[in-house]
């Protein structure tokens, strides 16, 4: 009971709101990071020798061949970053819903 007394009120549920919120935005930069270096890994290629019978179109005057050796780790980079970011979206909504609510029911 003395704690009740020595405490403002509503401190625990905005200290809670805030915490949520903070853990939220570190995810998602957490996520954006993993989401870069995805694209990079996807946009980083190559050079390589043609295979022979490679069909180059009239008028060709580069006939460079080029390979993307991380072209799937780097999908599923972006996948799995995107997929964090959903996840991190839901469980924050969800989580401030409940502290607003426990907040609400302390109220009345």
């Amino acid at each position: 009971m003395a704690d009740d007394t020595t405490r403002p009120p509503d401190a625990t549920p905005r200290r809670q709101e805030t915490s949520i919120r903070v853990a939220t935005f570190v995810a998602w930069i957490a996520a954006l990071v993993g989401l870069v270096d995805g694209i990079v890994l996807v946009l980083r290629r190559r050079e390589t020798q043609c295979a022979d019978g490679t069909y180059f179109p009239e008028g060709t005057t580069d006939f460079t061949c080029y390979v993307h050796p991380q072209l799937g780790l780097g999908v599923a980079v972006i996948v799995f970053s995107i997929l964090l970011g959903i996840l991190v979206s839901l469980a924050s909504v969800s989580a401030l819903t409940l502290v607003r609510g426990r907040k609400e029911a302390e109220a009345r």
